[in-house]
């Protein structure tokens, strides 16, 4: 048994990592952080650990509270700063707010029409 607090057992441990670690976000409307530079927004991250018996273990800490029990404070600061970093635009879409695309499907088979609007350009 150690004498490890619980939030301690979670924190990131490098280098290297003694076990794989995960932060997940807390997505929730009045979050005081904002995930990467978007409109989705968090307070709290699930810390999640693969142990070696292939379990895992999942705990939940406000950011300073991970800063102050890891034992790499820099590691546990870029992992904090990647979640944080604003995305770049893609294909000339900004990522700081959802985005919507739709699919038009025109291929006669997707619809049962009886063959009346089988030309793609009347489609």
């Amino acid at each position: 048994m150690t004498d490890r607090r619980p939030e301690q057992e979670a924190a990131p441990r490098v280098p290297p990592f003694a076990v794989p670690t995960w932060l997940r976000p807390v997505i929730v409307p009045s979050g005081i952080h904002r995930l990467a530079g978007g409109w989705a927004r968090f307070s709290e991250l699930d810390v999640v650990q693969r142990q070696d018996t292939g379990s895992y273990t999942i705990c939940r800490m406000v950011p300073d509270a991970l800063m102050a029990a890891s034992d790499d404070p820099n590691a546990a600061s870029g992992m904090l700063d990647r979640l944080l970093a604003p995305r770049g635009d893609f294909c000339g879409l900004p990522m700081d707010r959802p985005q919507l695309m739709g699919i038009l499907n025109v291929t006669p088979d997707s619809f049962s029409d009886g063959g009346r609007h089988n030309a793609p350009a009347r489609a």
